[in-house]
């Protein structure tokens, strides 16, 4: 009897281990499980995986969500009215650092790219005028008085153009005295200055340093929603004559990642077609989200809830050449009214209970929404927080210094 129940209990905690590791896999990015898979292969010598595309050379690619600043940039320049050089503009963009910023040498620059100063400055003076203001300014000075000028802010701009630079600042009332204005106009302008921020406003796609991976590729075809799961490569495990326990249990984990990979990929185009078939004006038209919910896809695809959660975390979909995450088709419904109405509430409510000296980035406000239950893409935060008059986070920071 002891010997019997002993042998259970054994049976038991495989079993449970098992499963924990059949939902990590579940829960695990395209990110995640390809390294998985490259560990799997550098531990089992009786598995091979063979890659359908350049795992590197996707990388490489630079996808991101969304598209990139720089290619931002270029998006204006080339769709703008106004002409320009290519070549320079190009290189311009190029060599802005990770801050929105021109440091490089303008002479060595010139001289590189065999063109006249003014043809440079020209150049420069283009990129400048895109947005963010500030952007391709060649020091932090230059970046505020972007700001003022597209503000059109010219007394502050005149103050900080003109004592900027002077080694000891007059005091307030010799400003005022100097430039025949009240002290209260120099305080005023003061205070725009210190609206202004030290670097062009990148959003929050600046501070994103991760690659981020589709597990799906979503297309319209012929006014339908066309689901295809990104297929990086294939495991296979291979067959030998001799058999001993050492093999056996190779073969054993093998075979058990296998299913577990083929499990999750099910789960998750089963999910995926559930949640899209409700947004399927979003993609066929650009529609804006239908109220869509955890528990009601749960119902729809016979899953559990916390299934349903687990699956769809770090997973992300392919659409128009931009890389979006799928929970950020879940939009929340209420009691009290729309969906649209109970996130632009949330959201400012957890704005207003903000520390004035640390706001919330629009991803730390993602995070939070989605503690709360409330599920909105980073790109549509953006949105809500332009209808409720909000200024993203540096401009709230810099307004309450």
């Amino acid at each position: 009897m002891q010997q019997k129940f002993i042998q259970k209990q054994m049976m038991n905690q495989q079993l449970s281990v098992t499963q924990q590791r059949s939902l990590e896999i579940l829960k695990m990015g395209e990110t995640e499980l390809q390294e998985s898979i490259r560990e799997l292969c550098r531990q089992n010598p009786f598995v091979e995986y063979r890659q359908s595309i350049d795992f590197n050379e996707w990388i490489e690619e630079g996808f991101s969500a969304p598209a990139s600043w720089k290619s931002d940039l270029y998006k204006q320049l080339y769709t703008g009215s106004e002409p320009f050089d290519p070549r320079l503009c190009g290189y311009i963009i190029e060599s802005l650092n990770e801050n929105g910023l021109f440091t490089d040498s303008e002479e060595e620059s010139a001289a590189y790219l065999n063109c006249t100063p003014d043809q440079w400055k020209e150049a420069l003076h283009t990129i400048q005028k895109l947005e963010p203001a500030g952007i391709a300014a060649r020091s932090q000075k230059e970046c505020i008085l972007l700001q003022l000028s597209r503000r059109k802010e010219w007394f502050a701009y005149r103050l900080l153009k003109t004592y900027g630079s002077s080694r000891k600042l007059p005091s307030w009332k010799e400003m005022a005295e100097k430039e025949h204005v009240s002290l209260q106009t120099v305080k005023n302008a003061l205070a725009t200055i210190r609206t202004c921020s030290l670097h062009p406003d990148l959003g929050e796609d600046a501070e994103k340093k991760e690659v981020l991976i589709p597990d799906l590729s979503i297309d319209c075809e012929n006014g339908e929603v066309v689901i295809e799961p990104v297929k990086y490569g294939q495991l296979h495990v291979l067959t030998i004559s001799e058999k001993n326990e050492t093999l056996k249990k190779y073969f054993q984990e093998a075979n058990f990642f296998i299913d577990a990979i083929n499990k999750r990929n099910q789960t998750l185009l089963i999910l995926a077609n559930e949640i899209i078939s409700v947004q399927k004006n979003h993609f066929l038209f650009h529609d804006e989200l239908e109220a869509c919910t955890l528990q009601e896809i749960a119902q729809k695809s016979g899953f559990h809830e916390s299934t349903v959660s687990r699956t769809l975390s770090n997973k992300y979909y392919l659409f128009e050449g931009t890389i979006y995450p799928l929970k950020g088709l879940f939009v929340s419904k209420t009691r009290g009214g729309t969906s649209q109405d109970s996130v632009l509430k949330a959201i400012g409510t957890l704005i207003s209970q903000e520390d004035p000296h640390k706001p919330f980035s629009d991803q730390q406000l993602c995070n939070q929404l989605e503690d709360l239950g409330i599920y909105v893409s980073r790109r549509a935060i953006n949105k809500y927080r332009k209808v409720l008059g909000i200024e993203n986070a540096n401009k709230r920071k810099a307004r309450n210094k």
